[in-house]
């Protein structure tokens, strides 16, 4: 059974209205730049290259192309970096717009884009621009998002 507390938590949020909705953009703001920060065992910030590896994994993880035998840690690891990257930034987005800021990044789809189309949509974006690749992964990937949903 649940505990009490957790069910009037969702309720009281509710009604505190506007900080609501900071709190979530802030929380996803924090969560898209931990996509981005160092990670162990990487120099400097993740790049495009770094990216463009990660979500080639991520796709052949998602879509059944990599069959389990060929599946490392390494690559569960690109998946997941790759897949917070398009959960914080998607929810970044979501924010913006619900915080009336939607203009300034990306208008997405009413229809839910699944983290495959997702990694799909950044690796497409990455090798159209080859020549930006050394450039932070974030950034890059936040471009992706506007170039494939603008906002009209």
């Amino acid at each position: 059974m649940a505990d009490q507390s957790q069910i009037a938590r969702p309720v009281a949020a509710q009604s505190r209205g506007n900080s609501v909705s900071l709190a979530r953009t802030v929380s996803a703001l924090l969560l898209a730049l931990a996509a981005v920060l160092p990670l162990p065992g990487h120099a400097g910030t993740l790049d495009g290259n770094h990216l463009l590896q990660m979500c080639n994994n991520t796709v052949k993880i998602l879509s059944g192309t990599a069959i389990d035998d060929e599946v490392t840690e390494a690559m569960m690891f690109d998946a997941g970096i790759c897949i917070g990257m398009i959960a914080g930034i998607s929810r970044t987005l979501i924010s913006m717009r619900e915080a009336g800021a939607g203009k300034r990044g990306a208008c997405l789809p009413a229809r839910p884009v699944t983290n495959e189309q997702a990694a799909r949509m950044i690796i497409g974006y990455l090798e159209a621009h080859r020549d930006r690749l050394h450039l932070p992964g974030g950034d890059l990937a936040l471009a992706a998002f506007r170039d494939a949903y603008p906002c009209r």
